[in-house]
């Protein structure tokens, strides 16, 4: 840890609780009685920390929305330390946060760590304990020390971590002295920024709980599916828009107070429950969720909620409205967020941490404005009897015991309502954010993609895949140089695969594999494309993963499992080359 720039590691010893002897380091070299901890992802330190101070009935605070950790707030020895998530503010990897600050994060051998080892002194652990990386550096001939090298590594971590967060919270504090105080993420820091500097055309901050249980059934995310796969004579190019979501801010908004109609009107600025249809459309253009839940876009008749502006695209494109049910419409549209993109995307101009900062502030405020309202509350307590009580008498969703301490995750409703009210737990006849602009500018980012995609379409292309603000398509042109539109191909590959959401395998000049959790370098190319073309399951042994079972974290090595038959988002055809939209044969009531 680093506090006030005094740097100290703790090792284990069995004499010793470390946890206190941190507390202890922190409260010694703070001169405050309120002490502020920045971890990168609490989520797994903070277990630890809840494990040892619920052993000493150590009075805390916690916030935690399930099972995720946004901060725990200790009060020891008089004073109040609280340990926040800089993770949640930038979250992005410490690796990645290295290279900006040109700190090499380095390797570790996970995998060779346990309680027998804690003290090796001796050979370098085989290469097989180690993360992938570069090992260019290792010396089998030079004597391994794990406690030495445990704390040159985790104490690179907490470098790395304080150089960007002094430099984050550098361009906050100009925006904002006081604002961090009240934000743990980075959406609730772009959406407090937004209302308190940028809003200059009043735009609601919150609706009332009826408006928002509607338009929230308009509220899909990005679209991210397989069109085919390539043929042998055939390359893939790839784009990926720059800023998709700052793109679509820039755009008007409805403004003004928003109203329920029932008129047969879909054209109007707003929300819109139609029944429609969509037939013989190789890329139906209205989103919809499948009976597991996934985002699809098929054929058929069917009922949902969605932007205008996506009604319109539909009709525009053959797409038959049948009837419009229900409709919440604006009094007018106008640019509410320019301002707010001009100021960040100046901001990442200046590079590095600048534009990681900028990019995130965007890309924030619309998911921010997305959340959906805490519809749970958690509860500690140290007393049985109450804890009890409440299992009994309430509607307990989760509930946790840890050293004799008691969390409980408590659903708000009528059977609760008296008690969360002696606890002054308020009820708002309000949603606590707005989420119909997040609806519109997901609505006008799929837009964005199906009008390029149409564009590789008609101009000798052939979409494969597309993943919210990217695609990649085939063609027989070599010409790289060549645009479609305003879009410019970044990036070219001789060879691709594609079987999955988020799983595929490019070639170009070297083997590039992505699988969502399965690190590159565990499957080769030739061996990802003949187990999707056959159909065969593959496993990947000894993925490293911790599993979180009553807030309390486990090291587990799991082996994962991808079974290449299971796309069902699309329908594969012709020797999995292309896909065909799912139909929908049942009109939904």
């Amino acid at each position: 840890m680093i506090i006030n720039d005094i740097k100290k590691c703790i090792y284990y010893n069995k004499n010793e609780n470390i946890i206190f002897k941190a507390f202890e380091f922190i409260i010694e070299k703070s001169e405050s009685n309120y002490i502020e901890i920045y971890v990168h992802n609490i989520n797994f330190d903070g277990l630890i920390i809840l494990n040892e101070i619920s052993k000493e009935k150590i009075n805390f605070s916690i916030r935690f929305l399930k099972e995720n950790i946004y901060f725990i707030e200790i009060f020891f020895l008089n004073k109040t330390i609280k340990f926040r998530c800089s993770y949640k503010i930038i979250p992005l990897s410490l690796k990645i946060l290295g290279k900006i600050e040109n700190e090499e994060k380095g390797v570790f051998p996970y995998k060779f760590v346990s309680f027998d080892t804690l003290f090796y002194i001796g050979k370098y652990p085989d290469i097989k304990y180690w993360e992938k990386g570069d090992f260019s550096y290792l010396n089998e001939n030079k004597i391994f020390d794990l406690k030495k090298e445990t704390m040159i590594y985790c104490l690179k971590d907490v470098i790395i971590t304080q150089k960007v967060l002094k430099k984050i919270l550098d361009i906050i504090y100009i925006e904002d002295k006081n604002i961090i105080k009240k934000c743990f993420s980075a959406g609730s820091l772009s959406h407090n920024l937004f209302y308190i500097k940028y809003n200059y055309k009043n735009i609601e901050k919150n609706i009332k709980k009826i408006d928002e249980i509607f338009i929230r059934e308009s509220y899909f995310g990005g679209r991210c599916e397989i069109f085919g796969n390539i043929f042998d004579d055939e390359h893939v190019k790839y784009f990926d828009f720059s800023g998709m979501y700052g793109q679509c801010m820039e755009e008007e908004f409805h403004t003004g107070c928003g109203t329920i109609s029932y008129e047969e009107s879909w054209e109007k600025i707003g929300f819109h429950k139609i029944e429609y249809e969509s037939y013989n459309n190789y890329m139906p253009i209205l989103p919809t969720k499948s009976q597991n839940k996934k985002l699809i876009f098929a054929n058929g008749i069917n009922i949902g909620t969605f932007w205008y502006e996506e009604i319109k695209l539909f009709k525009k494109k053959g797409g038959k409205i049948i009837r419009v049910i229900e409709s919440f419409i604006y009094e007018k549209k106008e640019k509410v967020f320019d301002n707010f993109i001009l100021n960040f995307n100046n901001i990442r101009k200046k590079g590095g941490y600048y534009k990681i900062f900028g990019k995130l502030m965007i890309n924030s405020l619309y998911g921010g404005m997305g959340l959906k309202d805490d519809d749970t509350y958690n509860y500690i307590t140290f007393s049985k009897k109450e804890y009890d009580y409440i299992n009994e008498s309430m509607d307990v969703l989760k509930k946790y015991e840890v050293n004799s301490t008691y969390i409980l995750s408590i659903e708000k409703n009528y059977k609760s309502k008296i008690f969360l009210k002696k606890k002054n737990i308020k009820e708002d006849d309000k949603s606590k954010r707005n989420v119909s602009y997040s609806s519109a500018i997901a609505s006008k980012a799929r837009i964005k993609l199906y009008n390029a995609m149409e564009g590789v379409e008609n101009n000798e292309g052939r979409v494969l895949y597309c993943d919210t603000d990217s695609i990649f398509a085939a063609y027989k042109n070599n010409n790289l140089e060549k645009k479609n539109g305003d879009i410019e191909w970044i990036s070219f590959y001789k060879d691709a695969v594609f079987a999955g959401a988020k799983t595929y395998a490019l070639k170009s000049e070297k083997d590039e594999i992505k699988i969502k959790g399965i690190k590159n370098g565990d499957i080769k190319f030739e061996e990802f494309k003949d187990f999707f073309y056959n159909e065969k399951t593959i496993k990947f042994k000894d993925q490293l993963n911790f599993k979180k079972n009553s807030l309390n974290i486990e090291q587990i090595y799991l082996e994962k499992e991808i079974d290449f038959g299971l796309y069902d988002k699309r329908i594969f055809i012709d020797k999995k080359k292309k896909t065909i939209p799912i139909n929908l044969n049942i009109k939904k009531k």
